[in-house]
């Protein structure tokens, strides 16, 4: 069952100018000017808790979604990880509409199969720190069915240096609309006297 609590600042600043429309490297430049903001957060597990936010909950069929991911190390002891691609580092579950999980794009199944082209680095997430991604959620996923999505994030992390153990933090669950297209009903329509004509 996902929680609310506040987050530090880096936290606030990615939710505040990600509703802006900036990335978190625009966010962090500005810190100064942005709001307090309130995120919700996945159970968390051995110290990590992962939280995902969109900038809003609606969107037309035409707009890009973009995913603010947060890992926070809210434990006592360093987290290692490897950073790469997001869909390397997280494990994204996007549910169309139907029940069903959205399929990837062209360009999302193109990123999966190539990930060995991108950059890998070692990091380490000490106790307070947030590692923020924001992913291009619409670009990789197909989110072209007008409805409701419901998304969530997994993450794997590795907790300990002597004894090291993997563990899955889970992040809150969140719903994005994507409304249906203003030309979608005259099709359905054209469609449907096609199907009785014939």
């Amino acid at each position: 069952m996902s929680h609310a609590i506040y987050v530090g600042a880096v936290a606030q600043l990615a939710c505040a100018f990600v509703a802006a429309g900036f990335s978190s490297a625009q966010a962090n430049d500005t810190s100064e000017k942005t709001e307090e903001c309130r995120r919700e957060w996945g159970t968390a597990v051995d110290g990590q808790a992962v939280s995902i936010a969109t900038n809003k909950s609606t969107y037309s069929p035409e707009e890009a979604i973009t995913l603010n991911v947060v890992v926070k190390n809210i434990g006592q002891a360093d987290v290692h990880f490897i950073e790469a691609m997001p869909l390397l580092m997280y494990t994204l579950t996007v549910v169309l509409p139907s029940g069903k999980e959205a399929p990837l794009t062209l360009y999302g199944k193109q990123a999966t199969e190539n990930w060995k082209d991108g950059s890998m680095s070692r990091r380490v997430l000490r106790p307070s720190e947030e590692s923020i991604v924001n992913f291009a959620l619409s670009r990789h996923f197909d989110l072209s069915l007008p409805g409701t999505y419901t998304i969530a994030v997994r993450r794997s992390v590795v907790v300990g240096k002597e004894d090291p153990v993997i563990v899955e933090a889970k992040s809150n669950v969140i719903e994005v609309t994507v409304r249906e297209s203003v030309d979608m009903p005259f099709r359905r329509d054209i469609e449907t006297r096609l199907e009785i004509d014939n």
